[in-house]
């Protein structure tokens, strides 16, 4: 009896199809950024006429781990700005393809800076994209999303805890607990997208609350890539105070247009910020900022550029930089 039911067994295993095998693949991420910057005028508060520097901005090393549907990553991010080294954990979270989406817990990128600037945009070695530079919103934070797509309509939604990748209680009280965003993309062309951000961090009576819209839209127009970005930032604390700024981004660059040994892509961007615009730590004074730049591509995942920026604060006419970097980049 007992041979018989071994036999069977064979043969049922030969008979039947085999369900798919899942293998877990994991794979190491890296990214490192470095800069050397000479400052043009004496009023940055970084040095006088000619001040230079150099060093290791931004070192990013993680692991990615997928498996089925199921997917995971875990991220440090270590930076040396102003000369205050911090290392923190950028990313760390999990998310699973469900069919109808994907859902996401633990820390990770808030739906616009990521996601849509840096695709849009994506010259981080000219500077940070435009919602993080004027600090409207976090980059990274702890929470849930739904991610999900159809046609050419795609929508993230989330719920954060509002405070980004500290988890500082200080900054918690002065600033948000918790925060609910929704970014919607819509693809209308091949070349060309839109895209809306609204995000509002709520906070007990008493504190600070915070909403931010954002409309922003893209097209690349053969050898040309332009693009936009405006948007509103109200701020209330209590019931007494509230403030209401107004700001934008444009830019433009051309992939490998100028053929020149050492660059190829020219990049021009104009930021503006009124009054009010900026986050919690930034200036709350008006100003703009240009930037250029002339990017190569010497493998992939190494670029060099060189970049010339001014900064200029409009209620005063005070210069606050005028500065020319050399930054590389190295990314895995």
């Amino acid at each position: 009896m007992a041979t018989t039911r071994i036999a069977l067994s064979l043969a049922l295993a030969a008979a039947l199809p085999a369900g798919p095998a899942l293998a877990l693949e994991v794979t190491p991420t890296g990214h490192l950024l470095s800069d050397y910057t000479v400052n043009l005028t004496e009023t940055l508060s970084t040095g006088g006429a000619f001040a230079q520097t150099f060093g290791v901005s931004r070192a990013r090393i993680g692991l990615k781990a997928k498996e089925g549907p199921v997917m995971g990553m875990i991220q440090t991010d270590a930076s040396n700005v102003g000369g205050t080294l911090d290392v923190h954990i950028r990313h760390a979270f999990a998310d699973v393809d469900t069919g109808m989406g994907r859902l996401r817990g633990g820390q990770f990128s808030t739906g616009w800076a990521i996601p849509v600037e840096q695709d849009w945009y994506p010259y981080r070695l000219q500077g940070v994209d435009f919602s993080t530079r004027e600090d409207l919103f976090p980059t990274e934070d702890r929470g849930v999303s739904w991610a999900g797509s159809t046609g050419p309509l795609s929508l993230n939604v989330g719920v954060f805890n509002g405070e980004g990748y500290t988890g500082d209680e200080t900054k918690v009280k002065s600033n948000f607990p918790k925060a609910y965003e929704t970014t919607v993309r819509f693809k209308a062309m091949d070349n060309a997208e839109l895209g809306v951000h609204a995000r509002f961090n709520d906070a007990p009576a008493g504190q600070q609350t915070q909403g931010t819209a954002l409309l922003g839209f893209k097209t690349d127009m053969g050898m040309l890539s332009l693009g936009a970005e405006g948007g509103v930032n109200m701020k209330q604390t209590g019931t007494a105070t509230s403030s209401l700024g107004i700001g934008g981004s444009v830019f433009a660059y051309a992939p490998n247009l100028i053929p020149v040994p050492m660059f190829e892509t020219p990049i021009v961007r104009v930021d503006y910020a009124g009054d009010n615009f900026a986050g919690t730590k930034g200036n709350p004074n008006a100003h703009y900022r240009m930037q250029a730049g002339l990017l190569h591509n010497w493998a992939k995942g190494a670029d060099t550029m060189i970049s010339y920026e001014i900064d200029n604060e409009l209620a005063s006419g005070k210069q606050v930089a005028q500065i020319v970097s050399w930054r590389g980049g190295l990314k895995f």
